[in-house]
């Protein structure tokens, strides 16, 4: 088993750098999630300390291996920009949940989006599927996921992971992606070749 903390994944494209978090970016996520504009989508519901940040990396995130966390950096400058990441890593069903997605700058959507596809084709190799869940009312969220191949369940599918339906008292939709999808959605927008 990779061992997170002395082992942690870096994965490069042409202007963006997705670094597995370590403690070195914990200013940033402390600041980011904080930070009331930005966290209203996600599941905090709670002050977030350099205390506390600790005793997750080390009690929980490096001995989880279902989840990954990472930073994505500016190439050229090292600057950090955002977070994305994954959970619920399935390797028998070939499934995850992807997410923490936060990005402080609207500038920086053109980054985003070729950090969001390194992580996609990233995960892809692992996994045929890809959850999320987005918050009923963030439809800028919906969107952005949709162009990169995710669809929104209909009434009549049954969740995948029902506790999501609910987070930090916010109704979510699941939304999914499957490889193929994906595929077809980067064929169709110059926006996604980003990382061939």
């Amino acid at each position: 088993m990779r061992h997170k903390g002395s082992n942690p994944i870096i994965i490069k494209g042409k202007r963006v750098i997705l670094s597995e978090v370590v403690p070195e970016y914990f200013e940033y996520i402390i600041l980011w999630r904080n930070n009331k504009r930005l966290n209203k989508y996600i599941n905090q519901s709670f002050e977030l300390t350099i205390d506390s940040q600790y005793k997750w990396y080390m009690e929980k995130y490096l001995v989880d291996p279902t989840q990954a966390f990472f930073v994505m950096l500016e190439k050229a400058t090292n600057r950090p920009f955002a977070t994305i990441g994954w959970t619920d890593m399935d390797v028998v069903k070939k499934q995850c949940v992807g997410g923490r997605l936060l990005m402080p700058d609207k500038n920086d959507s053109g980054l985003l989006a070729e950090g969001s596809v390194l992580l996609w084709d990233y995960l892809l190799q692992y996994v045929d599927n890809i959850y999320i869940h987005v918050a009923e009312m963030n439809k800028r969220a919906q969107r952005w996921n949709k162009a990169f191949g995710f669809r929104e369940h209909d009434s009549s599918e049954k969740w995948e992971y029902p506790e999501y339906k609910i987070i930090n008292n916010i109704p979510h939709i699941e939304m999914t992606m499957k490889k193929s999808e994906y595929l077809k959605a980067k064929e169709k927008y110059d926006l996604l070749k980003l990382s061939t």
